[in-house]
């Protein structure tokens, strides 16, 4: 009970504490709000998006529309396309024409996103266009000066009086075009007015005239003043798609050809009842803004396209709002609560984890599902950061005090029993004492012999002898330790280790680790035989043979003495190949299974398919050529595909071909053991044929 209370006391302190240090972040420090207005445009990208108004066209004055790369013929018969094609800037005279055609084909409002701000020659036309239609259409103005909590040094730059007289901003034809960013450069909001008072830098004041936006005036223009929003501040929209995919622009001198020279993007009547906005191209006059798509789709979004998007918000009522300071505070407290919660009442740490990565997925979930559904933004990063930092710290406070208790504990047991028995014993005791009793597993085994050993324990000195094996046995032992195996026992000169009985990744690991420590110990032999010669000490020659299955683990023995050990017929049939090595001339055998587990990391070769003493079923068994990740030599890759057809040849009873095939691997790998055994093998073979012929091979010894 006392150490309940102390889990508890240490739980609900680290919790607060973590919990307390986010929402302070949160609340005083503009950075971290800015993190959580970042983490909120993924609702944007994830979220739903604004239903998208059909009646909404942008035509864009592109790099097409200036170029005009059309038939000469076709640009003399239009008196607009000589306009375009003559400069840029466009002459005035160019943009009546535009009205007065999209007008001619039933278009219901045209807007135009450009500042007019300078008197030209040829305005009189423009201004007649502007004067007939003045429900119909609207210009742009620019608001100067930067926002803060208000405006400071603010400026409205209207169109010339040449075109509006006077040059007012309240003019119906008149609509601002700007978008102010959130400190992070995002646009994430509109503004649809301001007043006089605002640009002051008042308060607004709501008896005065307003001046409108852009998006405000289209809306008038629409017969939709009812949903122009009469608020001042500016209002979080929801988007109707990313960059160039909401509105996609269209170009706009397509609009003066013949209507069977038009592209798909205006079949005939395309623009009755539309409401059109002629606006440059973004991106070629870099009137480009970043928006909460911009950081996972890296594009801009073009002015006019931001312009539409105000426009359907306001149509579609898409607009957001953001939860108070209070329930935000609340909410990163809950989250506090809910790692509280599952510190206390959950022990086991995977256990834990998952459920800590369901709880923060559940906040993305509810922070989705109440901007899907609800239109509302609310907190879900510093929640998160409350969850996440309050049930690691913990965590990280529980293994601390394991690992101190381990480590004693460790210590104290290592005085008495192997080191990899005391690591399962710590690391997963549930299991360690179920294996006492005996276990079924699938585990990789390694065995390795010395050759001509017994010969040499005859005639060479005893204490030199045991110097020289325990110098062998160190060596090999340390890379069976260095994969993770284990030492099951010492037999004579001989090893034997495991791999997946105590501690265990995937089988493919085990085998694996396997062969990485086999081909470890043959590079360490190596070593020492070259340091043996030059100390004029014999060298000595080592077989391996490998095997993967499902044995017996246990703790066998008598009350005496017990070993933790393996048993079965994988164990069996491990020592088998091993002493299959000695049969065929080389050093390395692995099983069948364990082949087929290694085939992607290692280059295997076929040596035969063996009916084993003991065993009636035959096992394919292979050797190890290298890591895949070596590449072989040309030789090598050569001799490969020779010997698998000598191979084919040998196992379909076509003795003499399979011999001159086997010549043939000879030739490009002089003194291959393998290949002289099977040269061998089918010469006498050919002498005598066998009664019945099924490929496998019968060992007659072990």
């Amino acid at each position: 009970m006392a150490k309940s209370r102390k889990h508890l006391k240490s739980l609900t302190l680290l919790s607060v504490l973590c919990t307390t240090a986010v929402a302070l972040a949160w609340y005083y420090s503009p950075q971290m709000r800015a993190r959580e207005r970042s983490a909120q445009d993924l609702l944007v990208v994830f979220g739903r998006e604004a239903p998208r108004d059909p009646e909404l066209v942008y035509l864009a004055i592109d790099q097409e529309s200036m170029l005009l790369d059309l038939d000469p013929e076709v640009i003399a018969a239009s008196p607009a396309l000589r306009l375009m094609k003559s400069d840029w800037p466009w002459s005035r005279s160019v943009y009546p024409l535009i009205i007065e055609r999209l007008f001619a084909e039933g278009a219901k409002a045209v807007a135009l996103d450009i500042l007019f701000l300078t008197p030209k020659p040829e305005d009189a036309a423009f201004k007649a266009v502007l004067d007939r239609y003045p429900d119909r259409l609207v210009i742009g103005a620019n608001v100067g000066g930067k926002e803060r909590q208000y405006f400071t040094n603010v400026t409205m730059a209207a169109p010339s009086e040449s075109l509006i007289s006077p040059a007012l901003v309240t003019d119906p034809r008149v609509g601002f075009v700007n978008f102010w960013a959130d400190t992070d450069g995002v646009v994430r909001a509109v503004r649809y007015r301001l007043s006089r008072q605002q640009m002051a830098g008042l308060p607004p004041d709501e008896s005065s005239p307003a001046i409108l936006s852009l998006s405000a005036r289209i809306l008038e223009k629409m017969d939709q003043s009812a949903k122009v929003p009469v608020t001042y501040e500016p209002l979080a929209m929801r988007f109707a798609g990313p960059p160039n995919a909401g509105f996609p622009k269209r170009p706009i001198y397509e609009i003066f050809l013949p209507q069977n020279q038009r592209g798909p993007d205006f079949p005939p009547g395309f623009f009755r009842g539309k409401t059109v906005l002629v606006a440059p191209e973004g991106n070629f006059f870099h009137d480009e803004h970043a928006v909460p798509h911009t950081a996972q789709f890296g594009r801009l979004m073009p002015g006019p396209e931001l312009h539409l998007n105000a426009v359907n918000a306001a149509l579609h009522g898409a607009f957001l709002r953001e939860a108070s300071e209070r329930v935000n505070v609340l909410h990163i407290g809950g989250a506090g609560l809910v790692a509280w919660l599952l510190g206390f009442f959950l022990r086991r740490p995977v256990r834990r984890f998952l459920l800590l990565l369901g709880a923060a997925a559940g906040l993305f979930a509810l922070a989705l599902a109440l901007y899907n559904y609800a239109d509302f933004y609310v907190l879900y990063l510093s929640p998160m950061l409350a969850l996440l930092s309050s049930a690691v710290v913990f965590l990280v406070w529980e293994q601390v005090l394991e690992q101190v208790e381990r480590a004693r504990t460790r210590r104290t047991l290592e005085r008495y029993v192997s080191r990899d028995v005391v690591a399962e014993l710590l690391d997963n005791p549930a299991t360690f004492f179920n294996a006492l009793g005996g276990l079924r597993r699938d585990v990789t085994v390694l065995f390795t012999d010395l050759r001509g050993f017994t010969a040499l324990t005859e005639k060479a000195d005893s204490e030199a002898l045991v110097t020289q094996l325990n110098e062998y046995f160190t060596e090999m032992v340390k890379h069976i330790f260095a994969q993770r195996g284990s030492l099951d026992k010492f037999m004579g000169d001989a090893i034997m280790g495991v791999f997946g009985n105590l501690h265990t990744g995937r089988q493919a690991e085990d085998v694996a680790a396997a062969i990485e420590a086999a081909l470890g110990m043959k590079a360490s032999l190596a070593e020492l035989n070259e340091r043996w010669k030059n100390d004029g000490r014999p060298t000595l020659g080592m077989g391996v043979g490998i095997n993967h299955g499902e044995a017996i683990v246990g703790n066998l023995g008598s009350e005496q003495k017990r070993d933790f050990t393996v048993i079965g017929d994988t164990v069996n049939l491990g020592s088998r190949l091993e002493g299959l090595t000695k049969q065929y001339g080389i050093d390395f055998i692995i099983g069948e299974k364990a082949a087929e587990l290694a085939k992607d990391r290692f280059h295997l070769q076929l040596v035969d398919r063996v009916r084993v003493k003991g065993k009636s079923e035959p096992v394919a068994v292979y050797t190890v050529l290298g890591r895949a990740g070596e590449p072989l030599t040309a030789e090598r890759v050569k001799y490969l595909r020779e010997y698998d057809v000598a191979m084919e040849r040998y196992r379909e009873g076509r003795f003499a071909e399979a011999a001159r095939q086997f010549e043939s691997c000879l030739e490009l790998i002089p003194g291959d053991p393998l290949t002289t055994v099977y040269a061998g093998r089918c010469e006498a073979l050919q002498v005598q044929p066998p009664a019945e012929w099924d490929g496998v091979f019968t060992a007659q010894t072990k």
